[in-house]
């Protein structure tokens, strides 16, 4: 199938699974989920930062990637699809990042790309943290601190 725009990555050969530790690794990510096998080969990935919802999930999950990396959805909608898709035998996985740890990045390039053509008012990047925390390592912080 054929997207409007494509959101294809092509990746070293990795598992679901590893994947998944990668992004928890590399993101700080406390409350990452995924569905689908942890063994399942992942060379192509689809994204969807933010909200993802059924209509573009179900076509990126369609598509030739082997796995769709989002930031958050329904859990009613893109993601029994994708349990729905992987009961019917296709090889699929899902990985949920959350909405904060998936836009955080592009929120903070926001603010320098500001600064750059509206110099006469102050810009500056709120990094958020993420909201949840798991049963593994409950931790519980709030930073209101901004710097200089």
């Amino acid at each position: 199938m054929k997207l409007p725009y494509d959101r294809h990555i092509d990746l070293p050969p990795t598992t679901l699974g590893g994947l998944a530790q990668e992004f928890q690794k590399k993101l700080g990510n406390r409350t990452l989920r995924v569905v689908g096998d942890p063994n399942l080969a992942v060379k192509r990935i689809a994204l969807s930062w933010g909200n993802c919802s059924l209509l573009p999930g179900a076509p990126y999950l369609n598509s030739d990637c082997d796995a769709l990396v989002i930031g958050e959805c329904q859990d009613w909608d893109l993601i029994a699809y994708a349990q729905d898709l992987i009961a019917s035998g296709r090889k699929k996985g899902l990985i949920v990042l959350g909405h904060i740890v998936s836009e955080q990045w592009g929120m903070e390039y926001a603010a320098t790309w500001l600064r750059g053509f509206v110099p006469e008012v102050p810009v500056k990047f709120l990094p958020l943290v993420e909201p949840y925390w798991n049963l593994k390592k409950p931790v519980f912080e709030i930073n209101t601190k901004v710097s200089p």
